[in-house]
């Protein structure tokens, strides 16, 4: 039975509630009152009306990168990109209230498109199945504040490295997803910071071919991704 709580069961992620507890949550509320909002407040994510949390055109990982804002706990980053794992294409919309608004959100972008051409490519663009670009950004959010923990003392090798191999596994699917985003912005190149983090990784660990693969990797898309120089052996 959905529990009305926000964006947690608007987006199914009433476990991740669940996991954080009303406790911490409501002490983060606390130490938030009154700093400035990435345009919603925690209180409003959790206790508004569910029908009325949802975020046009997105999907789950969209809301973690959300949640990353406010708790960036190693344990619950642990969490949630184990938790990340069960979503792909075809199931990004199971969840909670999400099949519908995602309907109702296309149903609009037709319209639109409809009204005036426009807004043609960004209509376009705006009913793609999201799942490969919001994994980017939640994996750039993710390997940002692994950065930190490593920093702070944290051993995090294991799942920076799984983080790692994941995404570039994926790098095409990635690379497409994010092109379809920025569709309607041509020409447009971005710095993916990930690839870097990960080519800097491996540059750490003296592993330079591997770093050298990254940036070979990333520059085959440089009309989408900036380059990254190549180490001279």
């Amino acid at each position: 039975m959905n529990r009305k709580l926000g964006a947690f069961t608007c987006y199914g992620l009433e476990d991740v509630f669940d996991f954080l507890g009303e406790n911490r949550i409501h002490q983060k509320i606390k130490e938030l009152e009154g700093k400035p909002t990435m345009g919603i407040t925690l209180h409003d994510f959790t206790y508004r009306d569910p029908e009325y949390s949802y975020f046009a055109g997105t999907g789950v990982l969209n809301a973690y990168c959300s949640l990353l804002e406010w708790f960036n706990d190693y344990d619950f980053l642990e969490f949630l990109y184990k938790n990340s794992k069960k979503y792909d294409e075809s199931n990004y919309f199971n969840g909670g209230f999400l099949k519908r608004k995602w309907d109702e959100h296309v149903c609009d972008m037709v319209n639109l498109l409809k009204r005036s051409q426009d807004n043609k490519l960004y209509c376009e663009a705006n009913i793609e199945n999201p799942y490969w670009h919001e994994y980017h950004f939640f994996y750039q959010s993710l390997s940002k504040i692994i950065k930190r923990h490593s920093r702070e003392g944290v051993n995090v090798q294991s799942i920076k490295e799984d983080l790692i191999r994941n995404y570039l596994v994926n790098f095409k699917r990635i690379t497409n997803g994010v092109l379809i985003a920025n569709s309607p912005y041509p020409k447009t190149i971005l710095a993916n910071g990930f690839m870097w983090d990960a080519f800097d990784y491996y540059e750490s660990k003296g592993l330079f071919e591997d770093a050298n693969s990254v940036a070979l990797l990333n520059n085959q898309f440089n009309d989408v991704w900036r380059e990254i120089p190549i180490e001279e052996e």
